[in-house]
């Protein structure tokens, strides 16, 4: 039996051999590489363990960040909140100063008219003065004119050479009527030389200022 089997190997060795030193090659790599798994696998589970104690930290740092994060969005929105109640405060105001503005500018208009109004008033006063007057001289020039037809005529009629006078026999504490430009003081304050007149001031001649009568209406 044994040289059955020294002569089967002897004829199959060639054979064999190849094959079994491939077995024994693989065999010691696949050792080798279990060998490293193990040892790799060792390397990988602290790798793993550093990790996760490093997530761990990670995590308690992110844990307190959004803790604090937390208060400031509240106080941010509260902050946000304030701003808006500001906003619309200062909205508020700024309407009601523009509606004060428009009214002050209406307003300072309105005094520029009253202005103009009171100086064309006192425009308008000035020359019904200057009108009364002219109109007092005229009515003085008729008289002259009439003196002196009458003159003319007296002189032709009876060759003498005449002259009239008018004075005033007005009593000095009689109610007379004048104007605040006027030259003259007149018996009533319907003379025809005070139509344009609107300010007409009565009292005693004294209390007039004037030194003599309208020519009109005395």
């Amino acid at each position: 039996m044994k040289n059955k089997i020294t002569s089967f190997v002897k004829l199959h060795l060639p054979v064999l051999l190849p094959a079994i030193i491939i077995i024994i090659l693989v065999s010691s790599i696949l050792g080798y590489s279990v060998y490293r798994l193990e040892n790799n696998s060792d390397f990988l589970n602290d790798e793993i363990s550093s990790l996760q104690e490093t997530i761990e930290s990670l995590q308690k740092d992110v844990d307190k960040y959004v803790s604090n994060i937390q208060p400031l969005e509240s106080r941010a929105a509260e902050l946000e909140s304030v701003n808006d109640d500001i906003a619309q405060s200062f909205s508020i105001a700024q309407d009601t100063l523009d509606k004060k503005q428009k009214e002050l500018e209406s307003a300072e208009a309105r005094i520029d008219e009253l202005s103009v109004l009171e100086n064309q008033q006192s425009e308008i006063d000035e020359l019904n003065g200057q009108a009364e007057s002219l109109q007092q001289e005229n009515a003085e020039l008729r008289e002259q004119i009439s003196s002196l037809e009458a003159s003319q005529t007296s002189a032709r009629s009876s060759g003498s050479n005449t002259s009239s006078q008018k004075d005033d026999d007005t009593p000095r504490g009689a109610i007379v009527y004048w104007t605040p430009g006027g030259k003259v003081y007149h018996s009533t304050p319907n003379c025809s030389t005070l139509k344009r007149s609107k300010t007409i001031y009565e009292g005693t001649i004294s209390e007039s200022g004037k030194s003599r009568g309208c020519k009109v209406c005395y």
